[in-house]
């Protein structure tokens, strides 16, 4: 057994700053009041109060668009990665630069029209009272 004398000295030091890292983590994880504890997950569905219907259809809706959903982002990784293959190929060509980033602009455009279509459709099959809280869920607040 090690007595206290032989332990390093600044095994003490590392040992107290790694257990004030670890003890001080759900200090930070707790929100205050004008924010929740995770700030970076805003409450979705779940504080609609959504009848099982709702979330059934809801679940069509956001799944059966999956497919084109992902060869979209495949498309526009793909036009990512050859514009950086051309640029560090020595044999930069800018129209071809153009022509790649083009398609992957246009996976992009593509995808968020996607997505506002699913979203319309899920805001159609909220009542009233689920619309308005929806608006409150969606404000966000100013990052300047």
């Amino acid at each position: 057994m090690l007595s206290p004398l032989s332990i390093p000295g600044d095994f003490h030091e590392k040992t107290a700053i790694a257990a004030l890292i670890l003890f001080s983590i759900p200090a930070f994880a707790a929100g205050g009041p004008e924010r929740p504890a995770h700030c970076w997950k805003r409450p979705g569905f779940s504080a609609l109060n959504l009848s099982e219907d709702q979330k059934d259809r809801i679940f069509r809706i956001r799944y059966e668009d999956m497919p084109k959903k992902r060869d979209l982002l495949k498309s526009a990784r793909k036009s990512r990665e050859a514009l950086d293959q051309l640029a560090a190929s020595g044999h930069y060509d800018r129209n071809k630069a153009e022509e790649i980033a083009r398609e992957g602009a246009d996976a992009i455009y593509r995808l968020a029209l996607l997505h506002a279509e699913e979203q319309s459709r899920i805001y159609a099959l909220l009542d009233a009272g689920q619309k308005d809280e929806a608006k409150k869920l969606q404000r966000r607040p100013e990052r300047f």
